[in-house]
């Protein structure tokens, strides 16, 4: 025979440890981003979010992210001849100093162009002084 149902005496409420409060704080901040990751890492929420646990890994990742789009924007101004924007935000800045890089790569590939032509000329005209066939 069953006896007679006995209400449940209440459970201690589960006290999550300190690192899944970190990983719980760092899920609900970074949202976007660890969305972000998922699909770049080929990895569960869960696995990434463990690699993510280390100090300042997140935040790396976000740098590695500003970085790129920074580059394919300052690449794409570089390519229309425009300037590169103003402002003093993080990405603004990054965007400014990869399009700087650009600039004086072209700056000097140009530079020794001209140097070269230079020589070839100054070549050409000591053979023509030297009476060689030209």
């Amino acid at each position: 025979m069953w006896s007679a149902p006995r209400p449940m005496r209440p459970l201690p409420r589960h006290q999550p440890s300190h690192a899944q409060q970190q990983i719980q704080a760092t899920l609900r901040e970074h949202v976007a981003w660890i969305a972000r990751l998922c699909p770049k890492y080929g990895l569960p929420r869960a696995a990434l979010l463990k690699m993510l646990d280390r100090p300042g890994a997140l935040e790396d990742e976000i740098a590695a992210f500003i970085v790129e789009k920074a580059t394919e924007h300052a690449q794409v101004l570089f390519q229309d001849d425009a300037e590169a924007p103003d402002g003093d935000d993080l990405y603004t800045r990054a965007v400014r100093g990869v399009h700087a890089g650009l600039v004086a790569r072209k700056a000097a590939a140009d530079e020794a162009e001209r140097i070269r032509q230079f020589k070839e000329t100054d070549e050409l005209l000591r053979r023509m002084k030297a009476g060689e066939d030209v």
